[in-house]
C-alpha cells in the first residue's frame, strides 16, 4: 500500500490525520483537520487507508497468537533492509553508520547554517560532538524509525504508536533509544531501564558507551536541524545577547509548549527548540 502518494501537497497534514484515525487527536484540533478532509480527496483517501489498516491489525491481533520470527527470517530481513535503496537524506546517512550521521551533521546541516547568526557556544557544541570518536559497534544494525521525537509517538494508555516512517531505515540499535531518552529528558537511571526493557534483560549498572555517545550526537543533530528549519522559516538568528546560561533548557521549551507560549511549528519556537537540544548535548558531556 502506498500511503505517501496522496500527500504530495499535504505532507503537513499527515501526522494530524494519523492522530485523528487513532482516536487521540485533541478535541480542539479535530474540527480543523476534519474541515481539511472535507476539501481534500487525497487526504480522505489516506484516512480511509489508515482506517482499513487499523481494522485489519485489530482483527489480526485478536485472532492470532503472539509469534516470534525465526533466526532465518531475521537474517533475511536484515539483508533486505540493508539492500533497500534509501531516498531520505537522514535514513541514507543512518544507513551508513555513525560516520554517515556525522557527515550528515557536518554536511548539509551544519554547512547549511553558514552565514546564519548563531551564538558562539553553539558552534563549540557541534564541533565537540563531531570531533568525539565513536565507540566501536557491538550490535548489528536494525530497522529504526530515525525520527522518534514526541510528535511521532502516540500513547493510548497501553501501547505506543509510532507515526511517520519516512526516515526509517537500518541504523544502530541504540539510535532510536538515544533519541527517546533525549526528547523525553531521561536521566541515566531511566535510560538504563529503557534499554533493559528494550533488550528484555536486567537493568545494567552502566550505560553502554555507544548509547552515551549517541545521546550527545542525537541532541546535536536534532538541535542543528531545528536551527536549520528556523532559518528556512525566516528567523533572523542571534541578536547578540544569547549565551549558554540564558539558552532555554528542553524542560523550559516543553513547559512553554504546554502553556501555548511556544510552538515548534513557528521559526521562533524552532529556534528555541534548537538551542535547548544543543544545550542538552553540551550538558551530556559533563
Amino acid at each position: 500500500m502506498n500511503v505517501n502518494s496522496p500527500f504530495k501537497g499535504c505532507r503537513r497534514w499527515r501526522r494530524d490525520i494519523a492522530l485523528l484515525a487513532s482516536g487521540v487527536l485533541p478535541e480542539e484540533e479535530r474540527n480543523r483537520v476534519e474541515a481539511h478532509l472535507a476539501d481534500c480527496a487525497g487526504c480522505r483517501h489516506y484516512r480511509e487507508q489508515l482506517d482499513r489498516v487499523a481494522v485489519n491489525l485489530q482483527s489480526l491481533g485478536q485472532s492470532s497468537p503472539d509469534l516470534e520470527p525465526s533466526a532465518a527470517l531475521r537474517t533475511r530481513w536484515r539483508r533486505a533492509v540493508r539492500a533497500e535503496p534509501q531516498t531520505d537524506p537522514l535514513s541514507t546517512a543512518a544507513g551508513a553508520g555513525l560516520a554517515g550521521l556525522r557527515a550528515f551533521v557536518r554536511r548539509p546541516i551544519w554547512a547549511g547554517l553558514a552565514g546564519f547568526p548563531l551564538p558562539a557556544w553553539i558552534g563549540d557544541v557541534v564541533r565537540r560532538a563531531l570531533d568525539e570518536p565513536p565507540p566501536p559497534p557491538d550490535r548489528a544494525p536494525v530497522l529504526s524509525h530515525n525520527d522518534v521525537n514526541p510528535s511521532n509517538l502516540v500513547y493510548d494508555g497501553e501501547r505506543v504508536l509510532f507515526l511517520d516512517w519516512d526516515t526509517a531505515g537500518a541504523n544502530d540499535p541504540f539510535y532510536d533509544l538515544a533519541a527517546v531518552a533525549v526528547f523525553l529528558r531521561m536521566d541515566d537511571a531511566t535510560s538504563a531501564k529503557l534499554i533493559a526493557a528494550h533488550d528484555q534483560a536486567p537493568v545494567a549498572a552502566q550505560l553502554p558507551a555507544r548509547f552515551i555517545y549517541l545521546r550527545r550526537m542525537v541532541a546535536a543533530l536534532c538541535g542543528s536541524l531545528f536551527l536549520h528549519v528556523a532559518r528556512a522559516g525566516g528567523h533572523a538568528g542571534a541578536r547578540g545577547h544569547e549565551t549558554f546560561d540564558l539558552a532555554p533548557t528542553l524542560g523550559d521549551v516543553h513547559g512553554g509548549m504546554r502553556a501555548g507560549a511556544i510552538s515548534a511549528r513557528t521559526p521562533d519556537g524552532q529556534w528555541q527548540f534548537g538551542q535547548a537540544l544543543l544545550k542538552m548535548s553540551a550538558q551530556l558531556f559533563t
